[in-house]
């Protein structure tokens, strides 16, 4: 099952089923038969129209269980999409004369290596990525390439520690 953002479940798949809520109390809404997803608000539990309804079926959790993993593997895939869109255009940026004048910049502002102060700088690297192609000279340093790979191997670890497969 794909999930579709804009799904409205317009179809005439909808039916009103019962569901009983975190205080132990039956409730009503509209669920779609085809994906499982939840169609209205909670409709009035007073309402006559809907309680004489008979028999009105319990709400499937299995099929909206289905609907939440296609939500789920919908919105990975969606932030995987941007991610990639967001390096391509990271990359395509450090490999432009703006970003080659500003890192020449911070290198001649510090020509030696503010991570180990022993070596030459070579890098210029982002302390933040938040104003990445707009970025303040201050928001960079200067790495010899030693110490950028290491800062690079300790995010990657630091990331993969918070990160679920």
């Amino acid at each position: 099952m794909t999930f579709d953002h804009n799904h409205t479940c317009e179809r005439g798949f909808s039916e009103i089923r019962k569901k009983t809520d975190t205080l132990n109390r039956d409730i009503y809404m509209w669920q779609c038969l085809t994906c499982g997803h939840p169609n209205s608000n909670i409709l009035p539990y007073n309402d006559p129209d809907i309680v004489k309804e008979a028999p009105i079926e319990p709400w499937d959790e299995t099929l909206q269980q289905k609907w939440f993993d296609a939500f789920a593997a919908s919105a990975v895939k969606q932030n995987k999409d941007e991610n990639k869109i967001w390096w391509d255009n990271y990359n395509t940026y450090l490999a432009s004369p703006e970003w080659r004048a500003k890192s020449l910049a911070v290198r001649a502002r510090d020509p030696v290596c503010q991570g180990c102060r022993q070596n030459f700088s070579e890098q210029a690297h982002h302390v933040t990525y938040r104003n990445v192609g707009q970025e303040f000279l201050f928001e960079l340093i200067a790495l010899c390439s030693k110490c950028h790979d290491r800062l690079h191997d300790l995010k990657k670890a630091q990331n993969a520690r918070y990160t679920r497969k």
